[in-house]
């Protein structure tokens, strides 16, 4: 599928994706996922900003069953 899309697919940099992923593998603190590019990086954070209102919503109820303090 991919392999005859055309260079125009393709607008990170390999060496820089390469350096990034091995900084952070390295890293005091790796991240447990790595996000690399723009166009990730806005679908990432729009799908994390969609799920947050139902996640809040649950709150009270999460908290619910806790012991007593």
């Amino acid at each position: 599928m991919f392999d005859s899309a055309g260079d125009e697919l393709y607008t990170l940099v390999p060496h820089k994706i390469a350096q990034r992923i091995f900084d952070a593998a390295t890293s005091e603190k790796p991240p447990l996922r790595l996000t690399l590019g723009g166009d990730a990086f806005g679908v990432i954070q729009a799908a994390l900003k969609n799920r947050l209102p139902a996640l809040e919503a649950q709150e009270a109820l999460a908290r619910s069953v806790a012991f007593d303090a």
